[in-house]
């Protein structure tokens, strides 16, 4: 039997943007406004979507709370409460204490890198 945890307690928020890329974590850049985290930044959530805007500032919508699966970067993070950092390039790693946030990390992929976790 297989289990599916996508879709737990999933939240998702609507932000200014001038860009962010779809399944990136993504930081608070400005009131109200998102941009795609650069590598080691403390993320606030993943870009769930973009649309583009007049003048290039438009929406995205993030995922603040729930499961999520992303690339990791770097050695594989252990189970369980860990912390995260966004890797710069649309994924995590496990950072040292006091750097990073502390997620519930339920799954580690070391072959397809990926892991899932809840926000």
């Amino acid at each position: 039997m297989n289990i599916e945890l996508k879709g737990y307690m999933e939240s998702v928020a609507t932000f200014y943007a001038d860009n962010a890329t779809p399944e990136y974590p993504v930081k608070i850049s400005a009131n109200k406004k998102v941009a795609d985290a650069a590598n080691g930044d403390i993320f606030a959530g993943i870009a769930v979507n973009f649309r583009p805007g007049v003048a290039g500032s438009g929406f995205a919508g993030v995922q603040t709370a729930g499961y999520a699966e992303l690339p990791f970067s770097g050695t594989a993070p252990a189970l369980g409460y860990k912390e995260l950092a966004a890797d710069g390039a649309g994924g995590v790693k496990a950072v040292t204490a006091g750097t990073g946030r502390v997620y519930l990390v339920v799954n580690a992929d070391a072959n397809a890198k990926r892991i899932g976790f809840i926000l």
